[in-house]
């Protein structure tokens, strides 16, 4: 039993490690910051979604962009509205990205294994009125360049 609760402890301690070094990053920089330990999100497994039933920390910055620190990658999350998304160039994102909607968030409008060119009318024809942005990073990645994507983002 003691090696279950070792292997929790040696998964969760990367992910509080580099959790507290993005927030003392943020806060240097003078983000307004909140954070807790949330269940409950997906991610993609070649073609089907597994749900993540444990919990990861998110951060969220100025109440508007969540960063999610989970066992082997860091995502933001920004939400967008139909009409911001459709205004979006997307063919100059900084790096790969998912877009999604908020009410049926299992159904990508885009991710990296379809048509960037196809997203727009994807938008256009969808019943969703806000949108999720995702872009994940992984945990070798430079802190500050994740920086600089949240600023960037704030400033839209």
């Amino acid at each position: 039993m003691e090696n279950k609760y070792n292997f929790l402890n040696e998964i969760y301690d990367k992910i509080n490690q580099k959790k507290e070094l993005i927030i003392t990053y943020l806060a240097e920089s003078g983000f307004e910051l909140s954070s807790g330990f949330f269940n409950g999100h997906f991610c993609k497994i070649g073609n089907s979604f597994l749900e993540e039933k444990y919990p990861i920390p998110v951060i969220t910055v100025n109440e508007v962009i969540d960063i999610g620190v989970d066992i082997d990658n860091i995502f933001l999350e920004f939400r967008v509205t139909k009409e911001f998304a459709l205004n979006i160039n997307y063919h100059i994102m900084p790096r790969p990205f998912e877009l999604y909607g908020l009410n049926d968030f299992l159904d990508d409008l885009y991710n990296k294994d379809l048509d960037i060119n196809e997203i727009k009318q994807k938008i256009i024809d969808s019943n969703e009125t806000e949108f999720g942005l995702t872009f994940s990073f992984s945990y070798d990645e430079d802190i500050e360049l994740l920086l600089e994507i949240v600023e960037n983002l704030l400033h839209l």
